[in-house]
């Protein structure tokens, strides 16, 4: 369910992940992970949040818009992944930066799909923290992934997933919706 990509560390890549990790880069808080969306056993803890492109559907509108200054940087990171992975996009919906900090009961946020439409998901790990992420398959099975620095990974966005908070530091990942 979970593929991880090879990922080219290119200058690009770096410099971007760089902006992203340094003291310039603005945060905004989002009070729960999953606008709404409160399911036993699991924690709707809040986050941080960038958005380089808006999702579909946001504000009133039905397609994304460009949110940030950075969108082409971020853009042309994911050409140069895919590219290295050969493999083909159509359009992407959405690309956000996300920044999920400690909490107190260290559960699962709620399971959720990103988009109520067919599209993939993926995720570019920009630091080291740990904070694994549930992939729930169409047959209720779970897969984890326990993303390390630097790790890609793509998997099918219309299955339902969830991030665990870090124990420690703060876990930044690059999210991207895409067909």
């Amino acid at each position: 369910m979970i593929t991880q990509l090879k990922n080219p560390l290119t200058s690009s890549y770096k410099s971007f992940k760089e902006y992203v990790l340094g003291d310039q880069f603005p945060w905004f808080w989002w009070e729960e992970s999953t606008k709404g969306l409160n399911v036993d056993g699991y924690d709707n803890f809040g986050f941080f949040s960038h958005s380089f492109l808006t999702r579909p559907g946001e504000n009133g509108f039905l397609y994304s818009r460009q949110n940030c200054q950075f969108l082409n940087n971020a853009h042309h990171v994911f050409l140069e992944i895919i590219k290295e992975n050969d493999i083909k996009v159509e359009a992407i919906h959405r690309m956000n930066a996300n920044c999920i900090i400690p909490t107190k009961q260290q559960k699962y946020s709620s399971p959720h799909i990103d988009h109520e439409f067919p599209h993939k998901n993926c995720l570019i790990y920009m630091t080291n923290t740990g904070g694994n992420l549930c992939v729930f398959g169409e047959d209720g099975r779970r897969t984890e992934h326990s993303p390390k620095e630097d790790d890609i990974i793509i998997f099918d966005g219309n299955l339902k997933h969830c991030p665990k908070p870090p124990k420690q530091g703060r876990r930044i990942s690059i999210v991207i919706t895409y067909s």
